[in-house]
This record gives C-alpha cells, structure tokens and sequence, in this order.
C-alpha cells in the first residue's frame, strides 16, 4: 500500500499539491558527526562534541515512526557512519522493518571483513565517495593520505559479494574537473554498479570551500569530460543527461534552476546525527527535532506546511545534489509538453532499480 501512496503522493505534487498525503519516500539520515577524513569541502570533522547524537533505542524509535509514515528508503550517511558502534544494529532494524536500506561512506573501514559484515546485514546499496582517478588528486580533496587506496579496496571487497549494490559517489570541484574520464575508466574497471555525481556546494554547515567552487571558465572542459564519460560508459550513469547538462546552469545561472520545483521536504528529507530534521541537505529552515516532537507531529505541523510553501514558491537555497535534483528532472517531464521525455529507456531503468 505505501509504494501506491507514494505514487499518488507524487502525482499531487507533480499537479501542484503542498500536502503530502503520506510521509517522504526517502530519507537522508546522517548518522554521526563522526568522520575519518578531512575533506576540504566539508568541516563536520572538525566537530567534537558527539554526546547530542540519537542513541541507538532513539534511533530505532524514529525507524519505527517513519515505517509507519510511509517512508520506502533510507540512506544513512555521516560523518562516516561505520564509526558508529551501533552501526549494524541500526542497519539490521531498518531492514527488519522492510525498508530499502542505502549506506555512503568514504570507505576507509572497508576492508574484506567489514565487506562481508555489510553483505551479510542485508544492505541494498553502498555509496563510496572517490574523487580523483589518482591519489595524488583523491587524497589531496579528502585530507588524508591514503584514502584513495582504501576506497578503491572498499569497492574491491564489496563487489567480491553478490549484494549489496556498489555506487560511487563524486564532488566534482576545481581539482578534479578534469579528470572525469579518467575516473570513470577506473571505476567502471572495478565493475561498480553506477556512479553519481554532483557540483561541489558551499553550505553554511560544512564550512567554506570558496577555493573549490567551479567556474564558468571550468565549464568547456567539464562539459567536454561529462559528455565523453557518458559515450564510453553509458550504463554507469544512472542519472539523466539532463541532470549532467544543468551542471553548467547550476555554475553560471543558478537561480535559471527553480524552473525545477523541488522535492525536498515534500518526498524527502534530511535528519541530522542530533535529530534535527530539515528538507535538505542545505538545511536552510528547521522543522523540529526528534528528541523532543515524535515524527509524525513534526511531518504533519506547521513548520514543516510553511517550509513547502516556501520551496514551492522558489524561497529556498539553490542546490543540484543528487539526493534531489535528478528527481526534480523526472518530474519536470510530469507535463502535457514533457510526458513524452518519461519513456526514455534510462529513466526506466533507474526508477525499476530504485523501485
């Protein structure tokens, strides 16, 4: 029943609708402030203070409320959520529940034993993130040293599995917009799954990174990459071309990009290691915290009307992350002049996979 509410709950929103008449499809949880790294995009490493995390009965509570809202998939994120000690337990009740259960990490604790942990706990998917074809542009993004050779053992170890599904997520920034194909070639040579992509972002809760923030002179060869990537390695692109073509938009035109109504806070969501719930993961507007307001009562109140009124109304942070601008594309084509775009075979593909 909840797949046909989603479906309904989508059509309202695709025909204009702010009232959800089920919960989000999906949800981005991070899990922990905790991280191994020292990304130049991101600062949550810097955070040291982890006492005002859900603990695990907290975390298995807002699991339960979020079944029972309607919610099909989860994506637990960090920090780096496999420094969670209760890590596996989290990912065993969410599949208990019958949710699809995602996992991002930057694979640093991914060796063959954790490998097999992973494939054992039932998880449908796991995101790495690699940003370069090379250490030397990898590990130089990530802060550590090393790091790209244990992502790329991650990768090696998981796909030793039958299951879960293997993923690559990629910033794409001032150091490596250039080294798209590359990357892919190596990818696509570990047999991964499919690999996602996104500009990088500077928001406010990661810190700045106004140094790797792309440009309209980074634009020809980006677009040059993007485009011969996606000729010799079709099938790792999940996403559609129109996404990738909005990169340019996204660097030299942003506001152009509210012609796409967005998802978040309607179909999806973003908890915080602390509980906070926001749209996204720009998290310009809170809409409680789970600590203190069940979710249920968080989903159906008024902040939360109020804030999809707002992105309704294009009064909201522009942003072309994967977690919703690839669903804003699909349901742009949820249009008389457009209705002809939702046959495309990728598009089919990623919804029958994601389904």
């Amino acid at each position: 029943m909840s797949a046909a509410l989603q479906l309904l709950n989508i059509a309202k929103f695709a025909l204009g609708g702010t009232a959800p008449i089920t919960g989000p499809a999906k949800v981005q949880w991070e899990l922990t402030y905790r991280c191994n790294l020292k990304c130049e995009h991101c600062h949550i490493w810097q955070i040291k203070d982890f006492k005002d995390e859900l603990a695990t009965d907290e975390v298995f509570r807002v699991l339960g409320e979020l079944k029972e809202a309607g919610t099909r998939h989860v994506s637990f994120s960090g920090g780096e959520m496999f420094m969670r000690k209760d890590v596996f337990e989290i990912i065993g009740r969410a599949k208990s529940l019958g949710l699809k259960v995602g996992a991002n990490s930057n694979g640093w604790l991914i060796d063959e034993v954790m490998a097999g942990r992973i494939a054992a706990s039932g998880l449908d998917m796991v995101y790495i993130s690699v940003d370069g074809s090379s250490p030397e542009v990898h590990d130089r993004i990530r802060g550590i040293n090393g790091s790209h050779s244990r992502a790329i053992r991650a990768i090696r170890a998981l796909k030793a599995h039958p299951s879960p599904r293997v993923f690559v997520n990629t910033t794409i920034n001032d150091e490596n917009a250039r080294d798209i194909v590359a990357l892919v070639e190596l990818l696509d040579g570990l047999g991964i799954d499919g690999i996602t992509m996104e500009p990088i972002h500077c928001f406010e809760k990661y810190g700045p990174a106004s140094h790797l923030v792309l440009t309209e002179a980074h634009l020809p060869a980006l677009r040059e990459q993007l485009q011969e990537a996606q000729r010799r390695f079709p099938d790792r692109f999940p996403h559609l071309k129109e996404y990738f073509n909005e990169f340019g938009t996204f660097v030299t035109n942003p506001a152009d990009l509210y012609r796409y109504r967005c998802v978040a806070g309607y179909a999806s969501i973003q908890i915080h290691p602390n509980g906070d719930v926001y749209p996204c993961p720009a998290a310009f507007k809170k809409m409680g915290n789970l600590k203190e307001r069940s979710f249920e009562e968080i989903w159906a109140g008024e902040t939360a009307a109020e804030v999809r009124r707002e992105i309704k109304a294009g009064k909201h942070p522009i942003c072309w992350v994967t977690c919703v601008g690839p669903l804003n594309v699909y349901l742009s084509y949820v249009h008389p002049a457009r209705f002809h775009k939702l046959a495309q075979p990728r598009l089919i593909r990623h919804m029958a996979r994601k389904a």
